[in-house]
C-alpha cells in the first residue's frame, strides 16, 4: 500500500475485479532484456548519452509492489449495446491514445471530450462507431476512460479522433501512487497477475532498456542502462502462459508497481516477427496517466516503456523511462 493486511487489500480489489470483469465480459531501439538489468552511474546532473554495460544485482528495487487501485480500460461489444462482449477487440492499426475524459456534448455519433490528462491536453471531437459503444448511453458531463486515433482532421478548429474503446466512470479516476514516498536509484520492476486467477502466481519483468536520474544529496545522478531489441531472441528469456477462458481472446491482467508511471507506451508484435528486429509494430498505444491493467493476447511480443516526468522530479525525486520486454504464449 504489515504485509497480510496489504495482501487481503490486493485479494480483496482483485477479486472485486474478478466480478466485475465476468459481469462485463472483459474485453510498447534499445530493448529491454528479462533478468536483472545491467547500470552504470554517472556522476552528472544529467547524463547526456546513453551506454550498455554489464550486468550488475545491486540497488534494485523489492518485490513488494502496491496494487494500484483503478479502473481498466475495457472493451466494449460490437452490438451497439454499451455492454462489454467477452473476447470482442477493437483493432488498433499505428498509433493511438488511451486517456481519461469528461463528456461536454453529445451531437448524434460524435462526442466533444475535454481532456482529463495533464500531459495530453485539450478538448476533442470524437467519432463514436456503433460497434464500439452506444452513445445513447453515454451522458453530457459524465467521465470516461476512452482509447482513440486521431483522424487528421479538424472541426470548426477541433481535432477529430475515432473511438476505439470507452469506459464509462463514475466519477473523476483516483489518482495513483505516484511513489512521492520512495527513492528509487533504479527503475521499478513490475509484477503481473491474473485477477481470475485462484493461485495468486505473479510475472516478474525486470526493466533492461533505462534511463534514471534520482537525488543524490543535493544532486541528481545519471543511472543508464541498455538492454536487446524486443525481437531479439535473447530478450526473451521467461514467458508468460496466458490462461484460456471460454469466449476470451484477450485476458486482463494487473500490473503492480512500486511508483505508478505518467505514461506507459504499449507495443506488441507478432512471435512470427522474433529475430527480425527490422519488423514494425502493428500498433503503438500511448496510456496517459495510466490504469496499471492491461489486455494481453496470446503469441505475442510485449514491450511496456514507462516514463516517469522530468517535472514531476522535485516531488518524487527521480525522474526517467525504463522498457520492460515479455512474451506470450
Amino acid at each position: 500500500m504489515n504485509k497480510m493486511k496489504r495482501n487481503e487489500k490486493k485479494k480483496k480489489f482483485l477479486f472485486l475485479w474478478g466480478a466485475m470483469i465476468l459481469a462485463m465480459a472483459l474485453f510498447v531501439g534499445c530493448g529491454t532484456e528479462n533478468g536483472k538489468e545491467p547500470k552504470k552511474v554517472i556522476t552528472e546532473d544529467e547524463p547526456e548519452e546513453k551506454s550498455c554495460v554489464e550486468n550488475t544485482e545491486d540497488e534494485l528495487p523489492t518485490e513488494d509492489a502496491v496494487i494500484q487501485e483503478s479502473p481498466a480500460a475495457a472493451l466494449v461489444d460490437d452490438s451497439g449495446t454499451g455492454e462489454a462482449a467477452a473476447g470482442v477487440t477493437t483493432e488498433v492499426s499505428g498509433e493511438a491514445v488511451e486517456i481519461p475524459a469528461h463528456i461536454k456534448e453529445i451531437n448524434g455519433y460524435e462526442i466533444l471530450i475535454s481532456s482529463d490528462a495533464d500531459a495530453f491536453p485539450g478538448v476533442f471531437s470524437v467519432e463514436v462507431p456503433e460497434t464500439v459503444y452506444a452513445v445513447s448511453e453515454l451522458s453530457e458531463g459524465g467521465f470516461i476512460r476512452i482509447l482513440m486515433q486521431n483522424q487528421e482532421k479538424e472541426v470548426s478548429g477541433i481535432q477529430k479522433y475515432l473511438a476505439k474503446d470507452i469506459l464509462p466512470l463514475d466519477g473523476p479516476e483516483e489518482p495513483l501512487r505516484a511513489g512521492y514516498d520512495l527513492m528509487l536509484i533504479s527503475p521499478p520492476i513490475i509484477n503481473l497477475s491474473d485477477p481470475l486467477s485462484s493461485t495468486w502466481e505473479s510475472f516478474e519483468i525486470w526493466p533492461g532498456n533505462y534511463s534514471w536520474n534520482y537525488k543524490d544529496g543535493e544532486e541528481m545522478t545519471g543511472v543508464i542502462a541498455c538492454g536487446v531489441h524486443p525481437l531479439d531472441e535473447i530478450a526473451r528469456t521467461d514467458k508468460l502462459k496466458l490462461p484460456q477462458y471460454q469466449r476470451m481472446d484477450t485476458i486482463l491482467y494487473s500490473i503492480s508497481i512500486d511508483a505508478a508511471p505518467d505514461q506507459f507506451i504499449v507495443r506488441k508484435w507478432d512471435v512470427s516477427d522474433a529475430g527480425n528486429t527490422q519488423a514494425k509494430e502493428p500498433s503503438v498505444i500511448t496510456i496517459y496517466e495510466p490504469t496499471l491493467l492491461l489486455h494481453l493476447e496470446p503469441d505475442k511480443i510485449y514491450e511496456l516503456t514507462a516514463v516517469w516526468e522530468k517535472e514531476k522530479a522535485d516531488m518524487r525525486g527521480f525522474y526517467g523511462d525504463a522498457g520492460y520486454i515479455f512474451t506470450t504464449e
